[in-house]
């Protein structure tokens, strides 16, 4: 399955970022219910003030149902991170903590976060380093005064080999897919016999969704081309067809949702 997206976040010169957006894959005998607001980028779970003052509950969520996995586009650097009480990672294959090894406590603003499904408690997988660091930088937020202004950038998120493998490219300035995340899983049914890698059985019908969360700043989101195809798409059809849609759709959503 490879999702596409054309994805930027925009705020005015005057407005911090907000959180960010996640794209996930939910198990679809479940019904969608949005998970936690703010860090959790509407995928895992959360516990924190946002809730309590915005939509006067007890500020306390789980997170999305029936969840396989979910791909953070951490442009707050929170997602992938212990804040607000979302789950860390599981022990790593070699016995130590991936939490220790990665310093899950502090933020990587700027980042792309893996985290598995429900079953496995929404926990961290992997993240990368903030993205504009590496070879080919990349910068997921853009601060614009006007929409001519806007630079989208083309991303996939794509699961491939039954579920046995997450790739998530973005187009570089000369038209090339780099891929700065790429994360081999390991489906499983329990925690009892999970490791660090692990996501949850691999369900028979996929869902695929998208979340956005300003958290406590105000940012805008706006996507053309968000397009799902399966596994009857092979990788080279799909690279062109992917670069050849013409729709376009927008949106500017103000909450995670």
């Amino acid at each position: 399955m490879a999702t596409s997206l054309t994805p930027i976040l925009t705020t005015l010169p005057t407005t911090d970022p907000g959180a960010g957006f996640s794209v996930f894959f939910w198990d679809s005998r479940y019904k969608f219910t949005a998970a936690g607001p703010s860090t959790s980028l509407g995928y895992s779970n959360y516990v924190g003030d946002i809730g309590t003052q915005t939509f006067g509950l007890s500020g306390a969520y789980n997170g999305l149902r029936g969840a396989f996995l979910g791909v953070g586009f951490d442009v707050g650097g929170e997602f992938g991170t212990t804040k607000n009480y979302k789950t860390g990672a599981l022990s790593a294959g070699d016995g130590s903590a991936l939490s220790a090894r990665e310093g899950l406590t502090n933020p990587e603003p700027n980042s792309i976060t893996l985290r598995s499904g429900a079953d496995l408690k929404w926990s961290v997988i992997t993240r990368t380093p903030n993205l504009s660091t590496l070879s080919t930088p990349v910068t997921l937020h853009q601060t614009v005064s006007s929409l001519n202004d806007i630079e989208y950038k083309r991303c996939r998120v794509k699961l491939l080999n039954q579920g046995k493998l997450l790739r998530v490219e973005i187009k570089d300035s000369n038209g090339d897919y780099q891929t700065y995340l790429e994360q081999t899983l390991e489906p499983t049914a329990t925690l009892a016999n999970a490791v660090y890698n692990s996501v949850p059985s691999l369900p028979t019908t996929f869902n695929v969704g998208m979340a956005f969360a300003n958290g406590k700043t105000a940012s805008n989101c706006w996507v053309k081309n968000f397009s799902v195809y399966g596994d009857t798409v092979d990788d080279a059809n799909a690279t062109t067809i992917l670069d050849t849609l013409t729709a376009l759709t927008v949106v500017s959503p103000t909450s995670a949702g």
